[in-house]
């Protein structure tokens, strides 16, 4: 009895015997852990060098708002330690830095509003200007003392010259209070007469010229001013003046309207319908 075996694979067959079938499996499986394991080494590379990268940029963020906050702090001590000082150094007290300080921000204040409503640039510097006129001459009169040296020269003259019977010490403060009422009396008879009002408010208008300009005297004439003292109230009675002339100019120089056409592309939608008309133009024979 014959016995047939199964034929081997032959000499010019394609089917790879089973080990080196397993030998590529083992060999494609140890090449895809290498590649993990190296993908992984990447990850780990780029996760540790982009922690290193995180932390030197906290480290940079933190100095940058350290050195932000510190030139914050230095402006804002400058802002308000600067006029705290120069009024002390100048004019024997921080009060007039204080003092200074805000009526200087509030020219700052009134005089951007009045530009960002339109006004043109001639309604600041005009007012500041007359503020500068009025506290020079403040100033001037003030530390000089002209108008005490005057009150008191013409009290001496009305006691030797008509006997006058003042007070004494308080001489030239009299003669100043009774000088300033006398021009208020008459610049409150002129207004009442210019502006032609009813009675009444030429009454009031009078009264209020003479109470004014008498107390004005009476500081004025009746205290001995030091040219420091002098120079913080012109200082101060300038940057008034500043804000009521630019306060008086307002009314008649702001135009919001012409600031806000400015902020109207006319030009540019203006442009635009002249090209669609255009386009228009030349669709419409094509379109007929």
């Amino acid at each position: 009895m014959e016995t047939t075996s199964a034929p081997g694979p032959g000499p010019g067959s394609s089917t790879p015997p089973d080990d080196e079938v397993r030998g590529l499996r083992d060999q494609a499986r140890r090449l895809r852990e290498a590649a993990l394991a190296l993908l992984r080494a990447h990850v780990e590379l780029a996760r540790a060098e982009f922690s290193e990268i995180a932390d030197e940029l906290k480290s940079l963020l933190g100095l940058i708002g350290l050195g932000v906050a510190a030139a914050f702090w230095a402006a804002l001590l400058l802002l308000v330690g600067l006029p705290l000082f120069l009024g002390e150094w100048l004019f024997g007290s921080i009060a007039w830095g204080i003092l200074h300080g805000l009526l200087a921000l509030a020219v700052l204040a009134v005089a951007a509003v009045l530009l960002a409503l339109g006004a043109p640039g001639r309604v600041v510097w005009r007012g500041g200007a007359a503020g500068v006129v009025v506290g020079l001459a403040i100033a001037l009169g003030l530390g000089s003392n002209v108008s005490r040296d005057g009150a008191t020269a013409l009290a001496r003259w009305g006691t030797e010259t008509y006997g006058w019977a003042l007070p004494a010490g308080w001489e030239h403060v009299v003669v100043g209070v009774g000088v300033g009422a006398l021009l208020g009396l008459l610049l409150g008879l002129v207004v009442a007469i210019w502006r032609r009002p009813g009675a009444g408010a030429a009454v009031g208008a009078v009264i209020l010229a003479v109470l004014a300009l008498a107390l004005v005297a009476w500081f004025a004439g009746g205290i001995a001013f030091s040219w420091r003292g002098a120079g913080a109230i012109g200082l101060t009675a300038g940057l008034v003046g500043w804000l009521a002339a630019m306060g008086l100019a307002a009314p008649g120089s702001v135009d919001p309207e012409k600031r806000m056409r400015r902020l109207y592309p006319r030009t540019t939608i203006e442009t635009a319908r002249e090209t669609m008309a255009w386009v228009r133009a030349l669709i419409r024979p094509g379109g007929r």
